[in-house]
């Protein structure tokens, strides 16, 4: 990359809060600490909330029947994947690492349920819901999530496909009530 442009770039990130420059000896370009960019998710989440509404809405239908078709079509090998997830769900030592073992729950759920398309929209929607949680003003609900993936993957095991639908619905729903949760919150700061 060329000089100008990298610095055309550090200006930018300068300008939108992430990253501050200091002069003198010890100066530098460095990572701030990222208070305009998070003010401004916070903004984005409370007048964007009908297209998280939207969003979850289609996660709820998609990733619901997924789980349904999931029930009736998985094997050893899919099950052997979304309990490994659930394990790493518990273990995770970071959000990092507890949103890669949830997104690959959902997705092996996506996997078992031999839609493609499903699959697809599964990966899709979940990219669409970005969510920046490394720096909110909460505790994830590590407990509140395995719990519903536990329940999720127990109808998937015992291949109750419409408890397995069902308990997808209620995963999604309790996503929902977390963002709001979350929003109320940042409103009332």
């Amino acid at each position: 990359m060329a000089r100008p442009t990298l610095r055309q770039a550090l200006k930018v990130l300068q300008e939108e809060g992430y990253v501050c420059v200091r002069r003198g000896a010890a100066g530098g370009t460095f990572v701030s600490e990222l208070q305009i960019p998070l003010e401004q998710w916070f903004e984005y989440i409370r007048s964007h909330m009908a297209e998280f509404d939207d969003i979850l809405d289609y996660r709820q239908a998609v990733e619901a029947h997924a789980a349904y078709l999931a029930a009736q079509r998985r094997d050893q090998d899919d099950l052997d994947v979304m309990e490994a997830a659930l394990s790493s769900l518990l273990t995770a030592g970071s959000r990092a690492l507890f949103r890669q073992a949830d997104s690959r729950f959902h997705n092996a759920i996506g996997r078992a349920s031999r839609s493609p398309r499903l699959e697809r929209a599964i990966r899709t929607a979940r990219g669409e819901f970005f969510f920046p949680t490394d720096k909110l003003y909460y505790k994830e609900q590590v407990e509140v999530a395995h719990k519903g993936h536990v329940a999720v993957f127990t109808a998937i095991r015992d291949q109750d496909a419409e408890e397995a639908a069902r308990r997808m619905a209620d995963h999604i729903e309790t996503a929902r009530g977390e963002l709001y949760e979350i929003v109320l919150r940042i409103e009332a700061r």
